[in-house]
């Protein structure tokens, strides 16, 4: 017992980290309302234009209610992520998020309207959640297997639950399902990696 709290020990620093990431998301959101970005900053597959869109996408937001509840789900994987793994945290965080974007951006533009535009930090959190089953099961550490499940389990609640009708028929599961894939590749290849050692 004593060694599952060492291991899930929250430091200062990882909750300001976690803070600024979710923070920035919410400026970001207050500039987009302002008007200051009013094309497609998302990412359209295949389109050149939106390649900025792997950067830029998780950032930005179709509502207030997508923003809440990708904040809240966000935060806690952030929390969980520096505890478990501080080391690679913010390699993961940045990889993931890079690599999630890139596999939307390749995603075969047949299999749905060629105009879509897809937003919001939603392939992100599925990476997280993603990353943290698969490196719990990877390594052995079943608690983090559980907390993951737990997550995506209260995200996918808070996404119907505070989404419109119309919301959630927009929801980009392409973004979820690239960003889940995301996160079992960097689980594979950091615990790889960590075994080697």
């Amino acid at each position: 017992m004593s060694r599952l709290k060492t291991k899930i020990q929250f430091k200062k620093k990882d909750i300001t980290l976690s803070l600024g990431i979710v923070g920035g998301m919410w400026v970001f959101f207050v500039l987009q309302n302002l008007g200051f970005f009013k094309s497609c900053y998302g990412i359209i597959p295949y389109h050149v234009d939106t390649l900025k869109g792997i950067v830029f996408s998780v950032v930005m937001h179709g509502s207030l209610s997508h923003l809440v509840s990708n904040s809240i789900a966000l935060f806690i994987l952030l929390l969980l992520l520096f505890a478990f793994y501080r080391k690679i945290a913010l390699k993961v965080v940045v990889l993931g998020w890079l690599l999630s974007g890139s596999l939307l951006w390749l995603w075969p533009s047949f299999l749905q309207e060629a105009t879509y535009c897809h937003i919001g930090a939603s392939g992100v959190v599925y990476m997280l959640v993603s990353f943290l089953f698969f490196a719990g099961l990877f390594s052995f550490k079943f608690y983090s297997v559980i907390l993951s499940l737990f997550i995506g389990l209260l995200y996918f609640s808070l996404v119907f639950t505070t989404s419109s009708p119309s919301e959630s028929m927009a929801i980009s599961w392409q973004g979820h399902l690239c960003g889940a894939i995301s996160g079992l590749l960097l689980a594979r290849f950091f615990i790889k990696i960590s075994r080697n050692k």
